[in-house]
């Protein structure tokens, strides 16, 4: 398949190649069943069935994983080899550390990352999730598209963006695209990616405090090719609807 357009990175217009989402080497090569948003919607509106049955729902099959025709030859090569890589090797130490320990009794597990570059990870989340933003969203955050293209680049507004995460209990993968939200913490403007082991938060001018671990300092603190042994406590957190921020269980649901 052939699709010219225009690439959400770097804004030019060509050829489009396929962007998985999450990378290809993470499990993500085999035909999936998508399940459009319009029709997860009718899980929040059918009575006496649990929102996360999609039984019944209508479906497309996608034959080569999740992703789409997002992205350039050139950005998606790019990222791919100096973000992916990186990002492949935290999935897998999430993915172990989140099977082969239990929660607290707080929810939370400490996941400890050696010999990692974490500049290079948060590149690739950010680089996933402009990915499946509007073509348009870095044409009007030109200082974001500079930091995922150009691999040495360092800082991230803190006024502007904040990119957090969590453990993500179940194995799922969503998306929610930007979503204006009212929560205990305030109004957030957010958009939600679950990949499992983890739960990504992208969010736009961030006013609050956030319920997940902010991890915008992987932005900047670090460069490119400091490699560092770093321990973080993530929360671990249910999704059990397609309700962005939402982490009830399927008990309280």
């Amino acid at each position: 398949m052939e699709k010219n357009g225009k690439c959400h990175i770097c804004g030019k217009n060509s050829k489009l190649t396929f962007e998985h989402v999450p990378p290809k080497s993470f499990f993500n090569n085999q035909r999936v069943n998508i399940i459009s948003g319009d029709e997860i919607l009718k899980t929040l509106t059918r009575t006496n069935i649990k929102p996360w049955d999609t039984a019944g729902l209508k479906y497309n099959i996608q034959q080569k994983g999740i992703g789409d025709y997002t992205l350039c030859e050139a950005c998606n090569n790019y990222t791919g080899s100096k973000y992916v890589p990186e990002y492949i090797e935290f999935s897998k130490v999430g993915y172990k550390t989140l099977q082969d320990l239990k929660p607290d009794s707080n929810n939370i597990i400490r996941l400890t990352l050696h010999d990692v570059y974490p500049l290079r990870i948060i590149k690739q989340i950010i680089t996933m999730f402009c990915s499946k933003f509007p073509e348009s969203f870095l044409d009007k955050n030109t200082d974001l598209r500079e930091f995922i293209l150009n691999s040495k680049a360092t800082k991230i507004d803190t006024s502007k963006f904040r990119i957090s995460m969590y453990f993500n209990k179940y194995p799922i993968t969503q998306f929610m695209g930007i979503t204006i939200m009212g929560t205990n913490n305030g109004i957030r403007e957010i958009s939600t990616m679950d990949i499992y082991p983890f739960g990504f938060v992208f969010e736009i001018n961030p006013k609050s405090i956030c319920s997940e671990l902010d991890i915008t300092e992987f932005a900047n603190k670090y460069k490119y090719d400091e490699m560092k042994t770093i321990q973080i406590d993530l929360p671990v957190y249910e999704r059990n609807t397609i309700i962005p921020l939402d982490y009830r269980t399927k008990d309280q649901i």
